[in-house]
């Protein structure tokens, strides 16, 4: 039942990513800039957290760089309203190039 708390997003590293480890775990975290994922504003930006080898690969990234995570929300209570937070479960990092400047050849199909 783990798949029921699943979170696909892909959007850009809003801050460089911050490390650290805890009883011999490493620890990750950023903030990442998503498209349309806000009420008022046209964009949301959401906390990220990855864990073990999750970490060392996000500490590889900057900001600006794009991503694809999934990942499980979790929500933090503290002073005042709750503090949610995506854990990833797995992280793609997205070359600029490509997403810039497609190559000649690609396609998007349609599925029917």
């Amino acid at each position: 039942m783990n798949d029921i708390n699943t979170v696909s997003l892909s959007g850009v590293l809003n801050s460089n990513v911050e490390t650290a480890e805890s009883k011999g775990i490493k620890i990750a975290r950023f903030f990442l800039c998503v498209e349309g994922a806000g009420d008022q504003k046209p964009n949301g930006v959401f906390k990220v957290v990855a864990f073990a080898e999750w970490a060392e690969l996000a500490k590889t990234l900057l900001a600006g760089d794009r991503i694809v995570l999934v990942g499980a929300l979790l929500e933090r209570k503290g002073r005042g309203r709750p503090d949610v937070e995506i854990r990833v479960r797995n992280l793609i990092p997205l070359p600029t190039s490509v997403m810039q400047d497609p190559p000649a050849d690609f396609k998007v199909s349609q599925i029917e």
